[in-house]
């Protein structure tokens, strides 16, 4: 599998950001994205590429009326509780797939938030490393060529490890959990 990289990311690297009115130390850090390229480094699974330009048509494409029309369907009256266990969440997903299987998609955008992690500081679902590997199988049943953004997610000692597992289902590999702190 091809993974985008641009050595550039870690210029984005603010030192604080507020929330609740208050500063704090930032969560969105060069160390995340680099924690998930060492992990993937280790496995012969995935390479590096370059990104490259594609200007402002897919940003327009995917900001269209229908899209989020479509997005707001396939994904609406889902919520989760805090706590939310493995099984819970892989019923949710299995409607939700349910819902984009129902429709005749070409391709499947997926933003992979793993601030689902149980362990992750600003979440509260209580995910662990080997479900994120069942999702990404899941996702793979539907049989779409399949874009996946990295998005949330900020345990740091897991990160690479989760978004590894997640790819890994999504390739039809086995499970292959490593030993990583956390």
């Amino acid at each position: 599998m091809q993974v985008v990289y641009d050595p550039r990311h870690v210029l984005h690297d603010p030192t604080t950001e507020v929330q609740y009115g208050v500063a704090m130390p930032m969560y969105e850090v060069p160390a995340r994205v680099e924690s998930i390229r060492a992990a993937l480094l280790t496995d012969d699974n995935f390479s590096f590429t370059d990104p490259a330009g594609h200007g402002l048509e897919p940003v327009t494409a995917v900001h269209h009326e229908g899209l989020a029309r479509f997005l707001g369907e396939a994904w609406g009256n889902l919520p989760l509780p805090a706590g939310c266990t493995n099984d819970r969440y892989l019923a949710a997903l299995d409607t939700a797939l349910g819902r984009v299987a129902g429709h005749d998609a070409a391709a499947l955008i997926v933003s992979l938030g793993l601030d689902t992690y149980g362990q992750d500081p600003i979440a509260d679902f209580a995910l662990t490393t080997d479900v994120y590997h069942e999702v990404g199988r899941r996702v793979a049943g539907l049989g779409l060529p399949t874009l996946v953004l990295q998005e949330g997610g900020y345990f740091v000692p897991k990160l690479g490890e989760n978004a590894r597992t997640w790819l890994r289902g999504l390739l039809g590999r086995p499970l292959d959990l490593r030993a990583t702190p956390g």
